[in-house]
Protein backbone atom coordinates (compact mmCIF):
# COMPACT_ATOMS: atom_id res chain seq x y z
CA UNK A 1 0.00 0.00 0.00
CA UNK A 2 1.32 3.44 -0.95
CA UNK A 3 -0.17 6.68 0.39
CA UNK A 4 0.60 10.29 -0.49
CA UNK A 5 0.55 12.31 2.71
CA UNK A 6 -0.11 16.06 2.74
CA UNK A 7 2.39 18.50 4.26
CA UNK A 8 0.24 18.96 7.36
CA UNK A 9 1.03 15.35 8.34
CA UNK A 10 4.82 15.81 8.53
CA UNK A 11 5.04 15.12 12.28
CA UNK A 12 2.99 11.93 12.06
CA UNK A 13 4.84 10.77 8.94
CA UNK A 14 8.17 11.38 10.64
CA UNK A 15 7.13 9.42 13.74
CA UNK A 16 6.21 6.44 11.54
CA UNK A 17 9.81 6.39 10.29
CA UNK A 18 10.97 5.15 13.73
CA UNK A 19 12.62 1.75 13.90
CA UNK A 20 10.14 -0.54 15.63
CA UNK A 21 10.40 -4.07 16.95
CA UNK A 22 9.14 -6.77 14.60
CA UNK A 23 5.37 -7.06 14.88
CA UNK A 24 4.77 -3.55 16.27
CA UNK A 25 2.20 -1.70 14.15
CA UNK A 26 2.98 1.91 13.31
CA UNK A 27 -0.73 2.34 12.52
CA UNK A 28 -1.70 1.33 16.07
CA UNK A 29 1.24 3.16 17.65
CA UNK A 30 0.26 6.44 15.95
CA UNK A 31 -3.47 5.82 16.34
CA UNK A 32 -4.04 6.24 12.59
CA UNK A 33 -7.52 5.68 11.21
CA UNK A 34 -8.07 3.22 8.40
CA UNK A 35 -11.04 2.43 6.20
CA UNK A 36 -11.92 -0.38 3.85
CA UNK A 37 -10.51 -0.25 0.35
CA UNK A 38 -13.12 -1.69 -2.01
CA UNK A 39 -12.01 -4.91 -3.71
CA UNK A 40 -8.57 -4.79 -2.05
CA UNK A 41 -7.54 -6.99 0.90
CA UNK A 42 -5.83 -4.24 2.94
CA UNK A 43 -7.40 -1.10 4.40
CA UNK A 44 -6.19 2.36 3.40
CA UNK A 45 -5.41 5.34 5.62
CA UNK A 46 -8.40 7.67 5.95
CA UNK A 47 -6.48 10.95 5.96
CA UNK A 48 -4.61 10.61 2.67
CA UNK A 49 -6.19 11.89 -0.53
CA UNK A 50 -4.36 9.32 -2.67
CA UNK A 51 -3.90 5.64 -1.84
CA UNK A 52 -2.49 2.99 -4.16
CA UNK A 53 -3.23 -0.66 -3.47
CA UNK A 54 -0.25 -2.56 -4.85
CA UNK A 55 0.94 -6.12 -5.21
CA UNK A 56 4.60 -7.09 -5.33
CA UNK A 57 5.90 -6.98 -8.89
CA UNK A 58 9.60 -7.43 -8.18
CA UNK A 59 12.14 -6.93 -5.41
CA UNK A 60 15.83 -6.34 -6.12
CA UNK A 61 18.21 -6.72 -3.19
CA UNK A 62 21.08 -4.25 -3.37
CA UNK A 63 24.37 -3.79 -1.57
CA UNK A 64 25.82 -5.94 1.17
CA UNK A 65 23.31 -4.96 3.85
CA UNK A 66 19.61 -5.74 4.12
CA UNK A 67 18.29 -3.30 1.50
CA UNK A 68 15.99 -3.72 -1.47
CA UNK A 69 14.30 -1.76 -4.21
CA UNK A 70 10.65 -2.82 -4.26
CA UNK A 71 8.46 -2.45 -7.34
CA UNK A 72 4.72 -2.60 -6.87
CA UNK A 73 2.02 -3.08 -9.46
CA UNK A 74 -0.99 -0.87 -8.79
CA UNK A 75 -4.16 -2.94 -8.47
CA UNK A 76 -6.51 -0.39 -6.90
CA UNK A 77 -6.45 3.40 -6.62
CA UNK A 78 -8.30 5.83 -4.35
CA UNK A 79 -8.28 9.55 -5.21
CA UNK A 80 -10.46 11.96 -3.26
CA UNK A 81 -12.67 14.21 -5.37
CA UNK A 82 -11.32 17.27 -3.53
CA UNK A 83 -7.92 16.98 -5.25
CA UNK A 84 -9.25 16.34 -8.77
CA UNK A 85 -9.67 19.05 -11.39
CA UNK A 86 -11.61 18.30 -14.59
CA UNK A 87 -9.45 18.87 -17.67
CA UNK A 88 -10.80 18.28 -21.18
CA UNK A 89 -11.64 14.58 -21.46
CA UNK A 90 -9.71 13.41 -18.39
CA UNK A 91 -9.33 14.12 -14.71
CA UNK A 92 -6.15 15.68 -13.37
CA UNK A 93 -4.85 15.65 -9.81
CA UNK A 94 -4.29 19.26 -8.77
CA UNK A 95 -0.86 19.32 -7.11
CA UNK A 96 -1.70 22.41 -5.04
CA UNK A 97 -4.80 20.75 -3.60
CA UNK A 98 -2.95 17.47 -3.00
CA UNK A 99 -0.11 19.33 -1.21
CA UNK A 100 2.16 16.24 -1.25
CA UNK A 101 4.93 15.75 1.26
CA UNK A 102 8.16 14.17 -0.01
CA UNK A 103 10.65 12.35 2.18
CA UNK A 104 14.15 13.00 0.92
CA UNK A 105 16.05 10.88 3.42
CA UNK A 106 17.58 11.47 6.81
CA UNK A 107 15.78 14.35 8.51
CA UNK A 108 14.87 16.06 5.24
CA UNK A 109 11.42 16.49 3.73
CA UNK A 110 10.19 18.71 0.91
CA UNK A 111 7.00 20.40 -0.18
CA UNK A 112 6.12 21.43 -3.72
CA UNK A 113 7.21 25.04 -3.60
CA UNK A 114 6.98 26.79 -6.97
CA UNK A 115 5.31 24.73 -9.69
CA UNK A 116 6.94 24.66 -13.10
CA UNK A 117 5.13 23.77 -16.32
CA UNK A 118 6.34 22.75 -19.74
CA UNK A 119 4.05 21.81 -22.62
CA UNK A 120 4.80 18.28 -23.80
CA UNK A 121 5.75 18.03 -27.45
CA UNK A 122 3.49 16.02 -29.73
Amino acid sequence: MVHIAPNEQIDCLNRTAATLEHGVSEIKRENLSTTTFADFPLPRLENCAVALGCTLYRMDEIGTTSQAVIYGEIQKMHIEDAVITPHDIRLVIDPQKLDPLARLGGNNYASLGELLQAIRPK
